[in-house]
């Protein structure tokens, strides 16, 4: 089987450590493991798999609750301001 190429992803999910918490504990621990690496990972595997399957470009989102669960709306805006500035540095590594 031939992998499509220029393949566009949307509503990949990324994290940064304040929001990588498991939502609500749905997740089994190996599980959240699993995941919690995945989501914290921009320039690793994440960028081999996307090679591996012919993906050029992946739209990110910060996860979820995330920003959302957080009722101070100072700290939820220094929240998103951190989670922009750490995605458009990992961005600008590989434009």
């Amino acid at each position: 089987m031939i992998a499509m190429q220029g393949k566009i992803v949307l509503e990949e999910h990324f994290a940064v450590p304040e929001t990588a918490e498991n939502p609500r504990g749905i997740f089994t621990p190996n599980a959240w493991a699993d995941l919690r690496r995945r989501l914290l990972d921009i320039q690793g595997e994440r960028l081999r798999e996307m090679d591996a399957n012919g993906i050029e470009m992946m739209v990110l989102s910060l996860n979820s609750p995330a920003v959302q669960a957080v009722l101070e709306p100072s700290a939820a805006a220094a929240m998103a301001r951190r989670a922009n500035d750490l995605l458009a540095a990992e961005v600008e590594k590989r434009p």
